[in-house]
């Protein structure tokens, strides 16, 4: 039961990087659903949904009058 709690406690880890009301919660649950499964059903994984980027993550601080470089 304590694998149990820490996958639940993973799933619920990745939701933080996820846009509300999106379905990317749907391609972990699979990957973990069949990762614990004897036998994995023959289906295609959800759709991949990109972690959407955290202003100035990527891009850097903004630069003064504005610009980004």
């Amino acid at each position: 039961m304590t694998d149990m709690f820490r996958l639940l406690a993973m799933l619920i880890g990745v939701v933080d990087t996820m846009e509300p009301g999106s379905d990317a919660w749907r391609r972990p649950l699979a990957l973990v659903e069949d990762a614990i499964r004897t036998v994995r059903p023959a289906r295609p994984l959800p759709v991949f949904v990109p972690v959407p980027a955290a202003p100035g993550f990527l891009t850097g601080p903004a630069q003064p009058g504005g610009r980004q470089d």
